[in-house]
């Protein structure tokens, strides 16, 4: 038996949180273990955490929480101990210091706050913590080969410890593809490195050059930071009226919208995967990308890659390409729906459980 750490969970509607879900559903039909985790309700029956609180009861516990340090307050080496596990797996970047005498797998999802923090905070955390965490761990998964090679370069880990397992998308839902939809979808948080500037400029070229075109840009996204200069700049290009903005959404409402898009479009300047674009071209959606390495990793052929650097002007024009062409939607929408079957959950989740069990 092992242990599956997921102490920094928290049932919220994030990527990471997101991940742990599907791999514990996955990993609880093929392996036998014990979850260590603050959330009771999402875990039962594998959940492991007698003496541990149900949930986050203070301010200074949802604050170490939030920063994912929940193993700095909490006493949870007892429940190690008496569980006699040989192997801890975390799904998130969390090795569990007091546990050196135990091998532990952890899961790096991305190096962007070294190079695009939200916080000082954030920084500190992936400068220091995570480096430390990725060196004290047995084995590191990295969720793209553009990630392992962050992990080399940037912490020095080595890549026999490395091991690249891609994140793994719901292969059930794809369906033959629709007509065009009419709107232009994004979904990402209001944060710097998502690069939302971009993706308003763009827009704002192409609705000058669409006039028949009658849609609209949806950003579907927590606010931030980013939130009122992104506000100011749709007004001062009059393009205010074109755009819909939505930070709280359903799952089965998320999945109408994507799925009845013209396009899902994502104009990042640093991803660890970048999810979306894999859900969007499950359900047969088109997918339009930014040029970085993580994106030419996984969606070279089955997207269209536009320039980070012109303003949105090559953004602008595969709108307007995919307006104008039924053709071309209709290729972008098999070549990713053919992309996202290579991608599947059941294979993810095998080759996690290989790790663990040869581990």
């Amino acid at each position: 038996m092992f242990v599956l750490n997921a102490l920094n969970y928290v049932p919220l509607h994030t990527g990471l949180s997101r991940y742990t879900e599907r791999v514990v559903a996955g990993l609880s039909k093929k392996l036998i273990f014990k979850i260590l985790a603050i959330s009771p309700e999402r875990f039962e029956p594998n959940l492991f955490n007698h003496g541990l609180p149900s949930s986050y009861t203070s301010k200074r516990s949802s604050y170490f929480a939030s920063k994912a340090l929940t193993q700095y307050f909490l006493d949870y080496r007892h429940l190690l101990f008496s569980s006699k596990a040989e192997l801890i797996y975390s799904p998130l970047p969390d090795y569990l210091v007091g546990c050196n005498n135990c091998k532990q797998i952890i899961t790096c999802h991305d190096l962007t706050p070294l190079f695009y923090p939200n916080s000082f905070t954030a920084y500190i955390y992936a400068r220091h913590l995570l480096a430390h965490y990725c060196n004290k761990a047995g084995k590191v998964i990295a969720i793209s080969k553009f990630v392992a090679d962050q992990l080399i370069e940037c912490f020095n880990i080595s890549a026999s410890k490395i091991e690249i397992i891609y994140n793994g998308v719901e292969t059930q839902s794809i369906a033959k593809p629709a007509l065009p939809g009419r709107d232009i979808v994004v979904i990402a948080r209001h944060d710097h490195n998502k690069n939302l500037k971009l993706a308003i400029a763009g827009f704002n070229i192409f609705v000058k050059q669409a006039t028949y075109w009658s849609g609209s840009l949806i950003l579907v996204g927590k606010p931030g930071k980013e939130t009122k200069n992104l506000q100011l700049l749709a007004k001062e290009l009059e393009v205010d009226s074109r755009i819909r903005w939505i930070s709280n959404v359903s799952s089965g409402h998320l999945f109408d919208i994507v799925s009845s898009s013209l396009c899902l479009l994502s104009a990042s300047l640093m991803e660890g995967c970048d999810y979306p674009l894999l859900e969007a071209q499950s359900l047969g959606v088109p997918t339009l990308a930014s040029d970085i390495p993580v994106h030419r990793e996984m969606h070279t052929d089955v997207a269209i890659l536009f320039d980070l650097n012109d303003g949105g002007i090559s953004l602008a024009k595969a709108l307007l390409a995919l307006t104008e062409s039924p053709a071309l939607w209709q290729q972008l929408s098999l070549a990713g729906m053919a992309n996202a079957c290579k991608f599947s959950i059941s294979n993810q989740v095998d080759l996690i459980a290989k790790e663990i069990q040869s581990s």
